[in-house]
């Protein structure tokens, strides 16, 4: 019988270590972006603008990939001390309006690094229907469960050089198919901003390095968020339910093999760790509260949330950050904490005496690897910004890491001490 859950590489050929020199004096690149609009000749009422980071990163350990968010199966530290990939993207955004302004639209298109190298996506495509306090926009929207969600890729919209892994890192689709419907009521005590979508999601994820990724395609979105402003404060809860219509491929062997016939006798919970590892069918909810503050040169930001899967694989987890940032004319200095923390335990399979070797050496290796998915984290943040223009920008920023899982991470090496620093 085969093992329920194939090792990964234990070793790696042995490198030099010079690549710190190498990254001295290089800072990020963040966002630079070059507008322009095209003549009403050419194309009436419509703007394209384009985007794009250049980002280099490095991993003072070469123990562990660390990741930029789960839509990455490469990353920085085990793969390359120094990657030009896990920040880097190119978008363009093509944006349409009407003669009386009512409807407006846009379409984006993003190039960045995945499982099949540098590949553009289709991040956005909607029509927008707008009267004086609402708006619908019907077609590919971004998915903004959390503030700054639906631009993540966009680097100068925020003042970091990547949101915080902890907490924007887990989420595994950015935008869906569907329509939102958004409503607005101001007053003196302040404006109240409600929206609802929903739609279907059409992404992949990405699993290990050698395992097929899983679509999210045919997976119903729901969900929405209120929000409050009153200037300088900012407060929004949110909440949404993704419904998992396929399986991950990367588990279907393991799920044959617990709900073999007879396999109780030798893992009497094989059928309820099944039922936890399965990914089809099952519901991710996702809510978050948040509040903002922003009065001259001062931001700060704080968000708190959890994701319940009921699965083993991506588990149980709730995350947070805060966030505090100081503008000086062209400069912002800013620091951030970030953690992700496991909400519950992991059933690991029972294995009985008499167990096959084989069949019982699977079934361990099942439990760590379910053990490992846990999401333990915590990261400390400082970096600094300087603007260009009002569009562009560079920035230099230094993350210190600290994990006891994997869920964040690819290629982990049994020796690695949980510990690495980032410079990007």
């Amino acid at each position: 019988m085969r093992t329920l859950i194939p090792t990964p590489r234990a070793r790696r050929d042995s490198r030099k270590s010079k690549y710190l020199r190498q990254l001295c004096g290089s800072l990020i690149f963040s966002a630079l972006t070059a507008p322009f609009v095209v003549s009403a000749e050419e194309l009436p009422g419509a703007e394209l603008t384009g985007f794009g980071t250049i980002g280099a990163a490095y991993n003072t350990s070469d123990k562990v990939d660390l990741l930029r968010d789960l839509s990455q199966t490469n990353g920085v530290g085990y793969s390359r001390k120094i990657d030009f990939g896990l920040d880097s993207n190119l978008g363009l955004q093509l944006d349409m309006r009407s003669a009386s302004g009512i409807f407006t639209g846009a379409v984006q298109v993003v190039a960045k690094r995945d499982h099949a190298g540098i590949t553009p996506d289709l991040t956005l495509a909607f029509i927008r229907y707008a009267g004086d306090d609402w708006a619908m926009r019907a077609g590919r929207v971004g998915f903004d469960v959390y503030p700054n969600a639906d631009s993540r890729l966009i680097g100068y919209s925020y003042v970091w050089q990547r949101p915080p892994v902890e907490f924007f890192g887990p989420l595994i689709f950015s935008h869906f198919d569907g329509a939102d419907l958004q409503f607005r009521h101001r007053s003196n005590a302040g404006e109240w901003r409600f929206k609802i979508y929903s739609g279907i999601t059409n992404e992949k994820v990405e699993v290990t390095p050698t395992t097929p990724f899983f679509l999210l395609n045919h997976s119903r979105l729901h969900g929405g968020h209120i929000e409050f402003r009153h200037d300088p404060l900012s407060f929004r809860a949110s909440y949404a339910e993704l419904h998992m219509a396929n399986e991950n491929p990367a588990l279907q062997s393991s799920l044959d093999q617990l709900r073999a016939p007879g396999i109780s006798f030798l893992i009497p919970n094989a059928a309820s760790v099944a039922d936890k590892l399965q990914m089809r069918g099952k519901v991710f909810r996702f809510s978050a509260i948040s509040a903002t503050y922003e009065r001259g040169p001062w931001l700060s930001e704080a968000m708190i949330g959890t994701t319940l899967t009921g699965n083993t694989f991506i588990p149980d987890y709730k995350a947070g950050f805060i966030s505090v940032s100081y503008r000086k004319s062209k400069w912002t200095h800013y620091g951030v904490v970030s953690a992700i923390r496991p909400l519950a335990e992991t059933e690991t399979a029972i294995i009985n005496p008499g167990t096959p070797a084989e069949l019982a050496s699977g079934a361990n290796a099942l439990n760590s690897q379910m053990l490992n998915q846990r999401a333990w984290q915590t990261s400390l943040t400082a970096g600094v910004r300087y603007d260009l223009t009002a569009q562009s920008n560079l920035k230099f920023q230094i993350d210190y890491v600290r994990s006891r899982n994997n869920l964040l991470h690819r290629r982990v090496q049994p020796d690695w001490n949980r510990n690495a620093t980032l410079l990007s």
